[in-house]
């Protein structure tokens, strides 16, 4: 509804997300007849070999303002927050921010703010997609350019979203796609690669291995972990780097599954900035001001390496494929889950026909074959799946259909897809298919609350490959002979009570 004029600020030294996410507001506003200034701030223009091939290739209009300090409209700040170190500091009649970066700043009432997505052009595409924007060729390009550069070629790309928006934008231009994504390194990369090298610090104790590189691409940081990782010794790595934003970029990989790399990834960036990844390979960054103010005087690759070796030191392992790692459960107490109204769809009634489907959570993507598979609304109206078997022995279904409850799913709407049909069911579509039913009076379970500074990752039976992660004030919970599993505080509390 504002009138008036509106500017798109990216962060100083802007990278491919930042420039991707301005433009794709800049193509919708636009689109309805009011084009906005796209610029950046700062000392230098842009000048890295992929990012000049970007502006380019695409004709993105941003201009460079080093000068500006005052701008008399709306001001949209994207990949960053006013006042933040990593922006020129440019005073506004009003102010907006896109991004996804931990909260360094105060924020503005106009705001588009989640830091656990893996690129702002994520957010950007969201935006776009539900104000029903059609997206060109080159738009789609440039976007999932975004996603892939702040995510190490996808490797370290943490929310469900990235790979919705993945799974949406399927019409690029894969030559200049390519291009740009030959581009990363240039022969001054390839030396700062050298050099990194020279700092590796390795801990045989804990087999892992630091390393610190001056500012360079996320991309570089995953190939020296890579890299890193094939030392002999070395079961986990991690790679840190200074950025001219004034935070720090780090890359995790990991060749144990004890050590899973989202998880170690979080630890090492917890209270300070935002993490995650897959299995192997993670990444994130750290505020340099909260890094300064919670660790004053210490040098990020020392603190790299206490928090790896804290990680090993401070979470348990619970595998329900190793005897010997399950926990004694004598001071465990008893609890009965509450027969509360939860909603059963069965995968015969979303595949007639066997195939196999994709359950998509905040917490991961989950396949598994249709024919006895069973997605469950919870109490809260969270979305997690099982087998059929196990359903059936804890469950009954009652007359009638369930009733979810209304309101979004806080961070995130989970969807699960036919993959063998290419269909994709909302959350409103899988609330129609689903049945009501509750626990049954039997379901007991024994679990114990974990305490300050306790941790845990549970490798359950039908999912040995994911851990389970708990922290302090979460439940151990287990069903049965070797069958353990965490539960969140706020589940745990709305499903059972002391027997």
């Amino acid at each position: 509804d504002y009138r008036g004029a509106i500017a798109i600020q990216c962060h100083d030294n802007p990278d491919a997300d930042a420039l991707a996410s301005g433009w794709g507001l800049f193509r919708y506003l636009e689109s309805k007849g009011r084009p906005p200034l796209l610029f950046y701030g700062g000392r230098n223009r842009i000048s890295k070999p992929n990012l000049v091939k970007m502006v380019d290739a695409f004709g993105i209009p941003v201009e460079h303002r080093p000068a500006m300090e005052r701008f008399d409209g709306l001001l949209v700040n994207v990949d960053c927050q006013h006042g933040a170190g990593n922006v020129q500091r440019v005073e506004a009649e009003l102010s907006a921010v896109v991004d996804h970066h931990v909260q360094e700043k105060p924020l503005p009432e106009r705001c588009v703010f989640q830091p656990g997505v893996g690129s702002c052009s994520v957010l950007v595409w969201r935006l776009l997609a539900d104000a029903g924007f059609p997206l060109a060729k080159d738009l789609q390009t440039a976007l999932l350019y975004g996603l892939y550069t702040d995510t190490n070629g996808y490797a370290e790309s943490r929310h469900p979203l990235d790979r919705d928006m993945r799974d949406a934008l399927t019409d690029i231009d894969e030559d200049v796609f390519a291009s740009l994504r030959l581009s990363n390194m240039s022969e001054e990369g390839v030396r700062l690669v050298g050099r990194a090298l020279e700092t590796l610090a390795v801990d045989r104790q804990a087999r892992c291995a630091t390393l610190d590189v001056e500012g360079c691409d996320p991309n570089v940081l995953g190939y020296i972990s890579d890299l890193v990782l094939e030392v002999d010794g070395v079961d986990s790595v991690a790679v840190s780097s200074w950025q001219g934003d004034g935070g720090c970029k780090f890359s995790v990989r990991s060749a144990v599954r004890e050590v899973p790399a989202p998880q170690l990834a979080q630890f090492i960036a917890e209270g300070m900035g935002s993490a995650g990844g897959h299995e192997s390979k993670a990444g994130g960054w750290i505020s340099g001001e909260k890094f300064r103010a919670l660790q004053p005087g210490a040098r990020m690759q020392d603190y790299m390496a206490r928090r790896m070796r804290a990680f090993r030191e401070t979470w348990r392992i619970v595998d329900c494929s190793r005897p010997e790692t399950l926990p004694d459960v004598k001071g465990f107490e008893s609890f009965r889950k509450l027969k509360l109204v939860r909603g059963a769809v069965f995968g015969e009634d979303l595949c007639p026909l066997p195939s196999k489907l994709r359950v998509r959570t905040l917490e991961g993507d989950l396949e598994m074959a249709s024919a006895g598979a069973v997605v469950l609304f919870g109490v809260a109206g969270e979305v997690y799946a099982m087998g059929r078997e196990r359903f059936e022995q804890t469950y009954d279904l009652l007359d009638g259909p369930y009733s979810r409850p209304e309101g979004p799913i806080k961070g995130y709407q989970p969807n699960v897809l036919d993959m063998g049909a290419g269909r994709l069911f909302s959350l409103e579509d899988l609330a129609g298919l689903a049945h009501a039913c509750v626990s049954r009076d039997e379901s007991l379970i024994r679990a114990r609350r974990l305490g300050e500074g306790e941790h845990v990752l549970v490798f359950s039976r039908w999912d040995p490959r994911r851990p389970f992660a708990g922290g302090p004030g979460d439940w151990l919970a287990c069903y049965g002979e070797g069958d353990f599993a965490v539960i969140g505080r706020d589940i745990f509390g709305r499903s059972y009570s002391k027997a």
